[in-house]
């Protein structure tokens, strides 16, 4: 084995990633993480299996730049397509705290009205119990408040 010392030029440089994705801090935070995998990283993924050709468009476009679209070359439906499978699979918590985050938001959009929220805890999705509290905004908006300390501790 060489034991040998190595070094890296001064002009490399890193980016983490977080399940193939570059890393950035709403991907930290389990709620985001969730939120961004869900309804970014998968749809994207979806979008250029489904029609590669307009992603490998749209990133020559400089008014599309920043828009959520892979710069593949259009050529590498293969790889998208393992690894949103990989995705689906390895990231199901996250996704379903997705879905649960999105549903009850939508009941709170849809039922609190300025009064207790006392009511509605008893119909927060099971997966939510114990890390979310309910409130209101300083607008007078009902609004979930994640209890992040739990929620790094959890599976999420």
């Amino acid at each position: 084995m060489d034991s040998g010392r190595y070094y890296l030029n001064q002009n490399v440089q890193l980016e983490p990633l977080i399940n193939q994705w570059y890393g950035w801090p709403h991907l930290v935070a389990p709620a985001t993480a969730a939120m961004n995998i869900t309804n970014s990283h998968i749809k994207i993924m979806k979008s250029y299996v489904m029609a590669p050709q307009i992603h490998a468009a749209a990133v020559k476009n400089p008014a599309m730049r920043g828009g959520p679209f892979l710069d593949l070359d259009g050529n590498r439906v293969d790889s998208v397509k393992r690894l949103l499978d990989k995705t689906v699979k390895e990231q199901a918590p996250m996704i379903e705290l997705a879905h649960a985050i999105r549903s009850l938001n939508e009941m709170l959009l849809n039922e609190a009205r300025g009064y207790s929220l006392e009511s509605l805890y008893e119909r927060v999705p099971s997966i939510l119990k114990g890390y979310i509290e309910l409130t209101y905004d300083l607008n007078n908006r009902p609004a979930i408040r994640f209890i992040e300390a739990l929620l790094y501790k959890s599976h999420y």
